[in-house]
């Protein structure tokens, strides 16, 4: 069989083809010997690449969603009881200190927990870029619901703008999910 690779040479060196290459035969030459074998199971390593011994220590402590000690909600209030006057969020000329994105998040997210979002539910956020989207995010994140920016998502609830008035609406698709 002739096999030729064609690459973009802007992005690929041909050392780095050639080692490509020679990774895929090998994946053809293993797949004819077993026909069984699970390709996804194959390794592909060159015998100087299996023989080495190389150890990575991780440059970000690695966890688990069952070892998290905090929800981002509790993360958040704890920059804010940090240093409630600094600057959180800057857009434009707008400025919010933390202690402003929390009130106004805790508001909207009382509002939301009022109308029963919880865990499992999911609220749409439909807001441009600036300090309102943080409030929103934050007030999501405090109701425990799970946020999404996409309307084509099912979700019970959206918040959007009205004329640069941001409120809570019933998501049409509420009967859907419920």
């Amino acid at each position: 069989m002739a096999l030729a690779f064609t690459y973009a040479t802007d992005l690929f060196d041909a050392d780095t083809i050639g080692t490509l290459a020679d990774r895929f035969v090998t994946i053809l030459d293993t797949v004819a010997a077993d026909p069984a074998a699970v390709v996804g199971d194959l390794d592909i390593r060159t015998d100087s690449e299996r023989s080495a011994s190389v150890t990575v220590a991780p440059s970000v402590p690695s966890t688990t969603p069952m070892s998290v000690d905090r929800t981002l909600a509790q993360e958040l209030q704890v920059a804010v009881e940090s240093d409630p006057d600094a600057l959180a969020v800057v857009f434009g000329d707008m400025e919010s200190s933390f202690a402003e994105i929390e009130a106004r998040s805790s508001q909207w997210a009382r509002y939301l927990i009022s109308l029963g979002a919880a865990s499992g539910d999911v609220v749409t956020v439909d807001l441009p870029v600036g300090v309102d989207l943080v409030v929103a995010l934050w007030a999501v994140a405090k109701s425990g619901a799970a946020v999404s920016v996409d309307r084509q998502v099912p979700a019970r609830w959206c918040l959007a703008t009205t004329d640069r008035v941001v409120e809570f609406e019933e998501a049409e698709t509420a009967a859907e999910t419920t």
